[in-house]
């Protein structure tokens, strides 16, 4: 029998059964048939599993299910409340707080007498070790070295963006280094096998946006021919130089949308229609990293405009952001471009 509920505490409310409880709260919610059985409704064979997870009759019949009330008198069910009670605070089995892959062998055979599988046994867990739910900095010594080991950096630990290799090989398949680094951060055989829940968070986008020449230029850099095809697209000087924060409609179209002129434009500034097409305003790579991804120098660059580790990872607000291009200091502006940012999408961007 797999509690769904905890056991420390019991009231009774009007409604029924109230449970509160100070300890550990059991997430697996999944049933079996003989869950919901009394003791002596199951079958010898049944019994003899529960016998190996550690029940007794008296332990396995003390879930207060509501039904064990119906077609009872006001009387009976008080005495049964009150059994209930006095027994709802006594010990289940170790086995019941177990993963599937921590139960011993006797432990295993008898759940499955009872109809239970690993992947019903461990609905909402997978027996993690307690490593694996402390930020990089509150590991231990040796813990960062097993890590290490493993393939983990202190970035991909807290932020799960990329899972090493190793995550995907079976315990038994592991190199010997790699197994006992496992067993460091407190994972066993089964329970390294059993974990499936290892989706990394990755929030690379699948395609960049790459600007054409021309939109890294200021007006006055502009050829004749982009300062037309500017034109044709509806851009003034004040537009693309970022005095007028405003855009033309034709920025918010897609290439399907444009007119003949427009397409004409976007054309002569070196635009085509498979890069026009994927999302804008043209941030670069760099503003879809955490400070951790961005490489030594672009973590310098960052610092030099007052953007720490932070400010990045929070998306907090900073000085360098509320410039225009032509207020950065040439310092700034080097920072910048150092993380990926131009002048047309500086100008543009919120």
């Amino acid at each position: 029998m797999k509690l769904s509920l905890p056991l420390a505490a019991l009231s009774v409310s009007a409604a029924g059964f109230l449970f509160s409880s100070a300890n550990a709260y059991f997430c697996r919610d999944a049933e079996v048939a003989t869950d919901s059985l009394y003791w002596f409704e199951l079958g010898l064979h049944e019994k003899k599993g529960a016998d190996l997870l550690g029940w007794t009759e008296e332990t396995w019949d003390q879930e207060p299910a509501e039904s064990k009330l119906d077609g009872l008198t006001t009387d009976e069910k008080n005495i049964l409340r009150k059994k209930l009670s006095e027994s709802i605070s006594k010990a289940t089995p170790s086995s019941d707080d177990k993963c599937w892959g921590e139960l011993t062998i006797l432990e295993r055979k008898g759940a499955d007498m009872l109809g239970w599988e690993a992947f019903l046994w461990d609905d909402c867990s997978c027996c993690e070790p307690a490593s694996d739910n402390k930020d990089w900095e509150d590991l231990k010594v040796a813990e960062k070295k097993a890590a290490r080991t493993l393939g983990w950096t202190p970035c991909s630990w807290d932020h799960e963006l990329v899972h090493p290799k190793s995550e995907d090989i079976p315990f038994q398949k592991l190199p010997s280094k790699m197994r006992s680094a496992a067993k460091k951060l407190g994972w066993s055989r089964l329970s390294w096998d059993s974990c499936s829940d290892r989706s990394p968070d990755k929030r690379r986008p699948a395609l960049v946006r790459k600007p054409p020449a021309s939109d890294d230029k200021s007006w006055e850099n502009l050829t004749l021919q982009e300062v037309q095809g500017a034109e044709k697209l509806g851009w003034t000087q004040q537009q693309w130089d970022g005095d007028d924060d405003s855009a033309p409609p034709s920025d918010n179209k897609s290439w399907d949308d444009l007119n003949r002129q427009e397409r004409r434009g976007a054309l002569m500034l070196g635009w085509v229609a498979e890069q026009w097409d994927l999302p804008s305003c043209g941030e670069p790579y760099t503003d879809d990293r955490y400070f951790c991804e961005l490489s030594p120098a672009q973590r310098k660059a960052a610092i030099s405009v007052g953007l720490n580790k932070t400010i990045w990872d929070n998306d907090e607000d900073a000085d360098v952001w509320d410039k225009g291009w032509k207020k950065l200091t040439p310092k700034e502006k080097k920072a910048v471009q150092s993380l990926g940012w131009t002048f047309k999408a500086w100008s543009t961007c919120d």
